[in-house]
């Protein structure tokens, strides 16, 4: 089976702005975040700001024609991005299904 075959639940494409709050629920300053896709249990996005593999994240996406998605989650995953320079590349496991 190959790593796309065993996600959970499939992935849709998309290019949308990803907003990051702390801890407090106040949004973090601009960064350079964009979803790549998103699926009921998770989703990965690029950004230029520095997150630890297994980091709480809380999130807001803003979809066009679409409610806009609350979530909490944590990092499962992050690399450098192999296209955009100063750019990581994560994946966020959601806490509970979208």
């Amino acid at each position: 089976m190959t790593p796309r075959d065993a996600r959970r639940a499939p992935r849709t494409r998309h290019d949308s702005a990803l907003e990051l709050f702390n801890e407090r629920g106040q949004l973090l300053p601009a960064d350079v975040q964009t979803l790549v896709d998103i699926s009921e249990t998770g989703a990965s996005f690029t950004s230029t700001r520095e997150l630890a593999k297994g980091a709480r994240i809380r999130g807001r996406v803003r979809r066009l024609g679409l409610p806009v998605l609350d979530f909490t989650g944590r990092v499962v995953r992050r690399r450098e991005h192999p296209t955009k320079a100063n750019s990581i590349l994560y994946a966020v496991e959601f806490d509970r299904n979208v």
